[in-house]
């Protein structure tokens, strides 16, 4: 939603209001007054000016809460500022603790043509330099955005007489349409939140916490060749390790089983002491004394020349060990398919970012020169709109680039076995 109906001081409130919400804190005039370092009376009067022009309702309990279209209006004037401190820090290098005042002094001067330079030029960053979310249905808000300012432009058009009424009609259709698209944005946005937590598997209690996006989609640049995603993938990948113990413990059952098969010789020698006197007492003397010994010497040879069990258990290892070999090598084989599909995917992705990146800024170029041609008066709603439709589907192209890529990459480095290594995961594994 447009800012530019709401008075700069009301702004303020509703962006300190929206971030006192945000903070789980009630919307009370001590909480509001004590984060803008105002007086109570002043909070009092201007909080009866946003309940009087519908920005926010009171509660049974004194404390305010934001009606539909305040909630909506705060959001996009917080996420404005967001913005522009991204914007602050990533394009012109003001340090993260200096842009907030800053943004400050810009946000009730700009306007929705720097607005929209601002965003392209930020990329698709989702949060400010404090780690604050910027998007929420970011590109359905800013077709949105456009669309207002489409239609307030076209109102003043008219008023100027450069346009006739019936074009009043289509940028209100067009305004509409937009504003559909942003519910169903927000409605899909709240589903995947849900299939996240279902995942999750959070507790019922955190199902009422909202997930906000901290990691936004960018473009992380993967470059390895196939010979060392291979090597990789051959010393990290566990099915490959569990094969090559399982050859070998099928090679040590082997050895032991064609041992079976051949003669077996047993030898044992005895030495002993013998003590056989009368008396118990000289009979103890003549054993320390080992006058007499005893020495033995067994030879024990058995062969079976025709023993077909342990032939045939032996034929039967063989066999095994050579169906792992076989294993082995059809794993070999699967991984390295694995590892060219997951690399060209990855190189098809990175040519479609760049592919997208491009796609949009010439839609923002081609948007910008309609609107010039429609203050011109060579050009009409229709024709803005349709410019309008086409950067919102080079944006979301864009972004879905990005997340292709993103999945690409981490197929990549799943097949390389290094997934959880690079999301600096560690198992634990129980000694039980």
């Amino acid at each position: 939603m447009s800012a530019d109906t709401a008075t700069v001081a009301e702004q303020e409130y509703l962006e300190s209001m929206f971030w006192i919400d945000e903070a789980g804190l009630p919307m009370t005039g001590a909480n509001i007054a004590r984060a803008m370092q105002l007086s109570a009376p002043t909070v009092h009067e201007m909080v009866g000016r946003l309940v009087k022009d519908g920005y926010v309702e009171r509660n049974p309990d004194k404390s305010l809460k934001f009606t539909e279209g305040g909630r909506e209006k705060a959001s996009y004037i917080v996420r404005r500022h967001r913005m522009i401190e991204r914007f602050l820090t990533d394009v012109l290098k003001i340090p993260w603790d200096e842009v907030h005042e800053e943004a400050e002094r810009i946000e009730h001067a700009m306007s929705p043509v720097l607005e929209e330079r601002m965003r392209a030029a930020i990329g698709d960053a989702t949060t400010c330099p404090h780690g604050h979310p910027i998007v929420d249905g970011v590109r359905e808000q800013g077709s949105l955005l456009l669309a207002q300012e489409q239609l307030g432009l076209t109102g003043r058009q008219i008023e100027a007489g450069v346009l006739p009424p019936s074009d009043l009609i289509n940028a209100e259709g067009t305004l509409a349409q937009r504003q559909l698209g942003l519910v169903q944005a927000e409605s899909s946005v709240a589903q995947s939140a849900d299939q996240l937590r279902h995942l999750l598997n959070l507790p019922r209690e955190a199902w009422a916490v909202p997930l906000l996006p901290l990691d936004p989609p960018e473009f992380d640049r993967l470059q390895v060749s196939y010979e060392s995603a291979l090597d990789q993938a051959l010393q990290n990948r566990p099915e490959l390790a569990r094969l090559r113990l399982d050859l070998k413990r099928a090679a040590l059952d082997l050895r032991v089983a064609s041992s079976d098969e051949l003669p077996q010789l047993d030898a044992s020698v005895s030495y002993g002491l013998v003590g056989q006197r009368q008396a118990y007492s000289d009979t103890v003397g003549q054993l320390f004394s080992a006058d007499a010994r005893a020495w033995s010497a067994i030879l024990n040879f058995s062969w079976t020349p025709f023993n077909q069990a342990a032939r045939a258990r032996a034929e039967s290892l063989r066999l095994s060990e050579q169906s792992l070999h076989t294993l082995q090598d059809q794993a070999l084989l699967d991984l390295r398919l694995e590892l060219r599909t997951a690399i060209r995917a990855l190189e098809t992705a990175d040519r479609s970012v760049r592919a997208a990146a491009k796609f949009r800024a010439l839609a923002e170029r081609s948007l910008d020169a309609e609107q010039r041609k429609f203050l011109n008066g060579t050009s009409n709603n229709f024709f803005v709109a349709q410019r309008q439709d086409d950067l919102s589907r080079a944006r979301l192209a864009e972004l879905s680039a990005l997340i292709q890529h993103r999945k690409a990459a981490t197929a990549l480095r799943a097949a390389m076995g290094v997934l959880l290594e690079h999301r600096h995961v560690q198992l634990e594994v129980s000694s039980r």
